[in-house]
């Protein structure tokens, strides 16, 4: 026979359980729909100041969240100092992704840069 007591704390239990697996859910469809891509600095002289500049006013441009994974940190596109302080060297691999409504255009411009070396 279960008490009412313990009764409510498996009815409490139960809510937890299911709004963590609706959370969880929603985490796994998000991360599932965004775009990620590797990509290579070909400039010599890595992300310094006008590379990142560069990144960093294409990025305001979007409305979608673009972050750069580099050494397992993530840095939001959008910030100059993060991306600054990362120290991405010439001929590293980075991680873009991309995730929101104008995503692959983001991702396609910022595949062009990577590509062009940024014009350096």
């Amino acid at each position: 026979i279960i008490s009412k007591i313990d009764a409510k704390k498996e009815q409490k239990k139960l809510i937890y359980d299911i709004n963590t697996c609706i959370v969880l859910t929603l985490y796994i469809c998000k991360d599932y729909n965004m775009l990620k891509e590797q990509m290579v600095v070909k400039n010599a002289t890595g992300l310094h100041a006008r590379p990142v500049t560069t990144l960093v006013k294409l990025a305001g441009r979007y409305k979608s969240s673009i972050e750069l994974v580099y050494n397992d940190k993530t840095i939001k596109l959008k910030s100059m100092m993060g991306l600054l302080g990362a120290g991405v060297k010439g001929g590293s691999t980075v991680e873009i992704i991309c995730d929101g409504e104008d995503e692959q255009a983001a991702m396609d411009e910022i595949r062009e840069l990577f590509a062009t070396g940024f014009g350096e």
